[in-house]
């Protein structure tokens, strides 16, 4: 799945592409991308440009629509950076649930977009009574980093201790202000460890461990791009908090690490951290620690509502 889609505006005027998440969270900032081209000197109403161009599921998202227009001169561009957090918050068309935004007066289909909202406080995925495995699959994680969000759904049909582990570690904030200190284009991005959070302790990056070790639960996930996967030592069941992300294919490693779950958006994100300038971990200069601090500001646990 990509992580965002691309639209294309084909009615009379400046063409007109924009991008946005697949995934809305309340109260967390929604950003699109729009990009007007003029083939010809033109005008654009003042309410394209802004929350009123785009529609919930048919309808306006922001009914207010300023007068006015701009000019754009032939071969311009005109780009917007929207959050429409705020519009999406106070808008009537918006419900509780997945909607469709589209983009008024626009040709092309819709973009599905999923709703979800952070767990609410008081859970314990640890509880296996409570939170039995088949209510964890319910649950999703979004990965706000300084270089942009990753979304990511999860297996507890073939990994429930490691989607456990990590749902657990997620919600009690353990993951917050780690860094990716290991990269690799074509190959992964890896983090989780929690000392990376200490400059000094950078000699030791890539050993620590979280309150608890998970047994191997080995599948037949693929190790493609977007997949998220287990750490471990030589020991196969010494993963405990360190997990990557698969830039790539690598089928090297299937059925000997724990694959639980799949990026569902945030592609152009992974690409950003796993293509940062480093220096080589290795001879073969396959993995690279980051010069420049690639960070999980916060992992939420999100779920629909």
């Amino acid at each position: 799945m990509i992580s965002a889609i691309l639209a294309v505006l084909t009615a009379a005027g400046p063409d007109v592409t924009w991008v946005a998440p697949q995934i809305y969270v309340e109260g967390r900032p929604f950003r699109v991308h729009v990009e007007y081209k003029a083939e010809k000197d033109g005008m654009v109403p003042t309410w394209l440009l802004g929350p009123s161009a785009f529609t919930i599921d048919g309808k306006p998202l922001d009914e207010k629509k300023p007068k006015g227009e701009v000019e754009l001169l032939e071969g311009s561009n005109l780009v917007l950076d929207l959050d429409l957090s705020e519009a999406l918050r106070s808008s009537k068309a918006l419900k509780k649930a997945d909607f469709k935004l589209g983009l008024e007066g626009s040709n092309t289909k819709s973009i599905e977009v999923r709703y979800l909202v952070q767990a609410p406080k008081g859970l314990n995925f640890m509880d296996e009574k409570k939170m039995p495995t088949e209510s964890l699959s319910k649950y999703f994680v979004l990965l706000e980093t300084n270089r942009g969000n990753m979304y990511a759904e999860l297996w507890p049909e073939v990994a429930p201790k490691h989607v456990r582990n990590y749902l657990d570690l997620c919600y009690t904030d353990f993951y917050d202000g780690v860094l990716f200190h290991r990269v690799g284009p074509g190959f992964m991005i890896q983090g989780g460890d929690p000392k990376t959070k200490d400059e000094s302790k950078r000699g030791e990056w890539g050993t620590g461990s979280g309150p608890r070790m998970v047994n191997a639960e080995f599948n037949a996930k693929k190790h493609v791009r977007g997949v998220l996967s287990m750490a471990r030592g030589s020991d196969v069941n010494s993963a405990s908090c360190q997990f990557f992300v698969m830039h790539a294919a690598y089928p090297s490693l299937d059925g000997k690490y724990t694959g639980f779950g799949m990026l569902l958006d945030g592609f152009e994100t992974l690409d950003k951290i796993v293509t940062a300038p480093g220096e080589a971990l290795d001879p073969q200069a396959s993995t690279f620690r980051p010069t420049a601090p690639q960070r999980i500001e916060h992992a939420i646990v999100l779920v629909a509502p």
